[in-house]
């Protein structure tokens, strides 16, 4: 593989075609479902880096996946094993949920994994196996070659976010307002949506403290927001207004 910048990456693989060999992240001494535990490999200008893989045996991860009050399934949901992006994408070996609310991850290595279960359009609360806000709390479960693990979910009400991007420059459909978590790094939530007062509200939030990340400007520099933000379950937080420099 060509074309990677100087300095640091961690890898997650999967075979293409081989149903009997599994996905993983490349760990010390072998394949690892803890991205935390992922090797580091350097990259320096001009070089060529060996990254080494040890595939292992196959197994699955499925459940369902309901609305915590209603009990209602959620349809359209893709769990994932990797922290999802602001932009939810299905994932490769993932069936998303339909009307009955049942999802399936396959071709996952021997380890243990944590599950996340991100609301593409915000409509429930993001959260991880065992009902955790973020990925360092989350109910790791064990898979095994030919195995299948059952993770379920229950969803809760999402929390939101509102407010205005101040002195803002840019055409208001390219501004961007992200959240963050700031113990794991990872995305909380979807992006922002915003209308042409350069107000943004977003939703899909677990209560957490979050850091918001924005764009406001023609700079290429992500701000971020001096304050970490409270939001709660089921509820908005507004007149979270961001100082556009």
């Amino acid at each position: 593989m060509n074309g990677y910048w100087p300095g640091r990456e961690r890898f997650f693989v999967y075979p293409r075609a081989s149903a009997s060999h599994s996905s993983q992240w490349v760990g010390e001494n072998g394949g690892t479902g803890d991205v935390d535990q992922a090797k580091w490999f350097e990259f320096v200008s001009g070089e060529t880096t060996s990254v080494q893989v040890k595939f292992d045996g196959a197994g699955t991860i499925s459940g369902s996946v309901a609305d915590d009050e209603s009990g209602a399934a959620v349809s359209g949901l893709c769990p994932s094993v990797t922290p999802s992006h602001y932009y939810v994408s299905q994932g490769r070996n993932v069936k998303c949920t339909y009307t009955e609310g049942r999802y399936e991850i396959s071709g996952l290595g021997p380890y243990a994994w944590r599950v996340q279960f991100p609301s593409a359009y915000g409509d429930h609360a993001w959260q991880w196996s065992g009902g955790a806000v973020d990925r360092y709390g989350a109910t790791p479960v064990q898979v095994t070659p030919g195995g299948t693990a059952t993770v379920d979910a229950r969803l809760k009400k999402p929390g939101r976010i509102s407010g205005k991007l101040v002195n803002a420059t840019r055409p208001f459909e390219y501004t961007t307002v992200l959240a963050v978590n700031p113990v794991t790094g990872d995305y909380a939530g979807p992006s922002a949506s915003r209308n042409s007062r350069y107000e943004y509200w977003m939703k899909g939030y677990a209560t957490q403290d979050v850091q918001l990340q924005f764009h406001g400007n023609f700079e290429d520099e992500i701000q971020i927001h001096p304050d970490l933000v409270h939001v709660q379950e089921g509820q908005e937080t507004s007149g979270v207004d961001l100082q556009v420099r």
